[in-house]
């Protein structure tokens, strides 16, 4: 053997084999990576290490979006594969789903994720209609998020015990009373988003009781884009901190005892001068405990115009 030949031998033995540090990482930091991922992205990521192929299926965050898949048939197979796979013994933390349509295969995968006693659960459906029978009396959810989805709920009652933390954005109800037994449902909700609502016969009036829904434990309230604004607001007279997008006057008939924080932008295209004000004033005696309030005033979107001012009252 040359000798050169011997040199780059014991070279070779002196260099250290490189570490696998994936290979090494925690089963809980892991768990923690892959939460982050959309489901696609991370079973992907089976490849960087064998080992983590059964994390991945024993994931409790689930995420699947449609828009990387090239069409609705190949979106429908990969989240049966991966639905199919998972332990279903397991209870899952967050169901987040984000696609074009909803059929039978959709209402599969939710109805599964409900059986697995769903805590989190997300929708962006882009304005289809959605059977919210099954979904909106569902003991185990705390946070649920509906994003552009027109909901068609004839069912007697909402029961939604556990819920705190309810997002509406671009939901297109049949009748206001809709959201009124949406409300109803929800006991113990904390956090209320509702952005772009629309009603589609708003006049109809809703057979039921005729005391507003009683949300005795909300904190946070963010409101915007909703006719008619007064009836919704009037049944969250608990909330502590309000932010509202008025693009109207209107009237309040509750007294909002526990409200310190108030965020109001308004809109007032057609009500300019003193008028906007005199009302802004009679609108602040329903806020006998109002610590701070901020004032955005939008002349104009396309300019963007804004104009905010700051007034701070002591209790």
């Amino acid at each position: 053997m040359s000798r050169r030949l011997r040199q780059r031998r014991q070279l070779q033995l002196s260099i250290p084999e490189e570490e696998d540090r994936i290979s090494a990482l925690p089963d809980s930091l892991v768990h923690h990576i892959l939460s982050f991922l959309p489901s696609k992205d991370a079973t992907a990521t089976t490849v960087l290490s064998k080992r983590w192929k059964p994390l991945w299926l024993l994931e409790l965050i689930i995420h699947f979006n449609h828009q990387p898949f090239p069409d609705t048939f190949t979106f429908s197979n990969f989240v049966d594969s991966a639905m199919a796979n998972q332990d279903n013994t397991q209870p899952i933390l967050s169901f987040h789903i984000k696609c074009h349509y909803y059929n039978s295969d959709i209402h599969k995968f939710v109805s599964n994720a409900i059986q697995r006693r769903v805590q989190n659960l997300t929708f962006d459906l882009s304005r289809s209609d959605f059977p919210t029978a099954f979904i909106l009396r569902t003991e185990t959810l705390c946070v649920l998020k509906l994003k552009r989805i027109t909901l068609n709920y004839e069912g007697p009652l909402v029961d939604l015990p556990s819920l705190k933390i309810l997002h509406l954005e671009s939901v297109c109800f049949t009748y206001y009373g809709h959201i009124r037994k949406l409300l109803s449902g929800c006991p113990i909700l904390q956090e209320l988003e509702a952005n772009d609502l629309t009603i589609k016969i708003p006049c109809r009036v809703f057979l039921g009781s005729s005391q507003p829904p009683s949300l005795s434990n909300l904190v946070r309230a963010n409101i915007s884009n909703i006719c008619p604004m007064h009836n919704l607001l009037d049944r969250l007279r608990n909330a502590q901190h309000m932010r509202l997008l008025a693009k109207y006057s209107y009237e309040l008939h509750s007294v909002f005892h526990n409200l310190t924080h108030l965020e109001l932008r308004l809109d007032f295209m057609h009500n300019r001068g003193m008028l906007k004000w005199s009302w802004l004033i009679k609108l602040l005696q329903n806020f006998p405990l109002l610590q701070t309030l901020i004032i955005e005033e939008v002349f104009n979107f396309k300019f963007c115009m804004f104009f905010v001012f700051f007034f701070f009252f002591s209790v």
